[in-house]
């Protein structure tokens, strides 16, 4: 039982494919994250300013 080099190949094309996609959608959710920590920041520190009494 052989391996096909033509197989391999193709197989390697596919893997080398779904890396880069699971890559891409990996950066993309690191920038929902980051966008998520910025709002959150604001929002805490929105809220401190609501919590100051107001003369």
């Amino acid at each position: 039982m052989g391996l096909d080099v033509n197989d391999l190949a193709l197989k390697v094309e596919e893997l080398t494919r779904a890396d880069e996609t699971i890559k891409a959608e990996l950066r993309q959710l690191q920038l929902e994250i980051d966008q998520l920590e910025q709002r959150t920041k604001i929002v805490s520190q929105t809220e401190g300013f609501a919590d100051t009494p107001t003369p």
